[in-house]
């Protein structure tokens, strides 16, 4: 790691023009093998994210000559009026981004003031009906409707679900009985109408914030 921090000290001098030092402390959690860190830059906060080029959205991506894939949501929550941080630098070729950081994400606010759980997830459906209503209509060539969830995709989660939630974690679990729920969710969930997805909206990728909305 300490190569890591070296390596990622070095870009931000070159990318802010400034000296440092930079703290880097990695947040923790998460499925992901993109990495996170929180830093500060000239006595503003924010988060450098290191994006492996072998990702299935990034390489999807890369394939079809478009940029990274959650920039180009990130653009949509910013157009539909969701309050998403800004980005400060992107180095596609470095594999590296840097970003405003806006706090504590759900989860880690919860774990401190767990009274509020009902009324913030009240909220963050609420916001996500208003998103799905701002983005009804989305542009023909937007990444959402190119990575839509087919029957493919959704067998992909639910499996991705059984390989990390139920082996990884040493759960005693019939298979075949999981691939009959999943089989039976999967003809489902495709055959209704499809709409904007976030595709990870959950207690780890939501921040509160004390701004008014």
């Amino acid at each position: 790691e300490a190569a890591e921090h070296e390596r990622l000290s070095a870009w931000l001098t070159r990318v802010t023009g400034r000296a440092g030092p930079f703290p880097l402390a990695r947040i923790p959690g998460g499925a992901s093998p993109r990495r996170f860190y929180r830093t500060t830059v000239g006595g503003d906060r924010a988060i450098v994210m290191c994006v492996p080029p072998d990702t299935g959205d990034v390489a999807f991506a890369r394939e079809r000559g478009r940029g990274w894939p959650f920039l180009e949501v990130r653009a949509l929550l910013e157009r539909a009026g969701v309050r998403v941080p800004s980005v400060l630098v992107e180095s596609v070729a470095e594999e590296l981004l840097l970003v405003e950081d806006l706090g504590d994400t759900l989860a880690t606010h919860l774990e401190r003031e767990p009274a509020e759980r009902e009324a913030l997830y009240r909220r963050a459906a609420r916001d996500l009906a208003r998103t799905q209503s701002a983005l009804a209509d989305l542009p023909a060539d937007s990444v959402v409707r190119l990575r839509a969830f087919d029957e493919a995709l959704f067998r992909a989660e639910l499996d991705h679900f059984w390989e990390f939630a139920v082996v990884a974690r040493g759960v005693n679990a019939p298979h075949p009985a999981f691939e009959r729920a999943r089989d039976f969710l999967v003809s489902e969930l495709a055959a209704l109408p499809r709409g904007f997805t976030h595709r990870d909206y959950q207690s780890r990728n939501l921040i509160v914030t004390n701004e008014v909305q």
